[in-house]
């Protein structure tokens, strides 16, 4: 929120710097002649909002030069405000024979980027990352697809972060949210198994998936 300037003009002389119509000379941190017709201005701490400096020279004979003019500065020192409203079916990312409960929504600052960071099943220290927009009104919203699933990993204690990163590099985050994972084992034409996609549900069988369920028999002689 301190802005360094640079002036340019004879040297010796006296700058003004204003923002906006306020002359603000007094309260700038340093004023420093180059020697080689320019000066390095630095303000004092500015608030939050859109600046537009002015700055103008007086030599010793009391001569004021053009204004040097610098519009549309933005001191942005907040971050943004990033939340996940929803995960699945009430926490729970699961199917059934009609629905699939399979995304994540939130708000954040519109039309921004907004990561999505997964601890994973095989090293809960490494995250699954994947990057979703939020629209003009701040929405956004994530559907994981099977690989998500896979790196995520089944069951409970599974979570999620989203962050933000706004065009100043402030950083917002959301409070982690723990969600359950309970969605089907599919297996390609080629045999592949996601063998991470275990359901505790029961066995169906469609057209382009097989789920299968098993159970273990001892058998007494």
């Amino acid at each position: 929120d301190v802005i360094e300037l640079t002036v340019s003009g004879e040297s010796g002389g006296h700058v003004t710097l204003k923002d906006g119509n306020v002359d603000i000379t007094d309260t700038v941190t340093s004023v420093t002649d180059n020697g080689n017709n320019t000066y390095t201005v630095v303000t004092h701490s500015l608030a939050d909002g859109t600046h537009n400096f002015s700055a103008t020279i007086t030599d010793d004979a009391g001569n004021v030069s053009s204004a040097s003019v610098l519009s549309g500065v933005v001191i942005d020192t907040v971050a943004p405000t990033v939340a996940i409203t929803s995960v699945g079916n009430s926490g729970v990312i699961t199917e059934n024979e009609t629905n699939t409960y399979h995304t994540i929504t939130g708000t954040a600052e519109p039309n921004r980027a907004v990561d999505l960071s997964f601890p994973t099943d095989d090293d809960p220290m490494v995250n699954h990352v994947v990057t979703v927009t939020a629209d003009g009104s701040g929405d956004w919203s994530y559907t994981l697809n099977n690989a998500d699933m896979i790196a995520i990993g089944q069951g409970a204690a599974r979570s999620v972060t989203a962050t933000q990163l706004d065009v100043a590099g402030n950083l917002g985050s959301s409070t982690t949210q723990s969600f359950s994972m309970y969605t089907e084992t599919r297996i390609a034409a080629n045999g592949t198994v996601d063998e991470s996609q275990l359901d505790r549900k029961s066995t169906r069988l469609n057209s382009s998936h097989l789920v299968i369920s098993y159970a273990v028999f001892c058998l007494k002689k």
